[in-house]
């Protein structure tokens, strides 16, 4: 519709009428746990990667204890491709 045309008192209601049931609708679903809020997920997420990251930044160090016939350069080698691992990672992130 077209900004400078003016609505019918019936078309209005029913816009307004819309508009209610659905903010309800969505009232009943956060309050059901349907719905979060965004910055909550965002946040439960970026602790999880963290957490994430730190444990596979120290396979190499657990391997070193685990398998003490690695060497230092196996050791690094495995290092480089746990961070490798977690830069292609990050950069697939949107």
């Amino acid at each position: 519709m077209p900004p400078d045309s003016e609505l019918s008192s019936n078309e209005a209601e029913r816009i307004k009428t819309y508009w209610q049931a659905r903010q309800a609708e969505l009232d009943y679903r956060q309050e059901a746990g349907e719905l979060v809020p965004a910055r909550d997920v965002r946040s439960k997420l970026e602790d999880v990667f963290r957490t994430c990251r730190t444990h596979l930044l120290g396979v190499p160090s657990s391997a070193r204890q685990a398998l003490p016939h690695l060497t230092a350069s196996d050791v690094g080698t495995l290092e480089n491709l746990v961070r490798e691992a977690l830069e292609e990672l990050a950069g697939s992130t949107p």
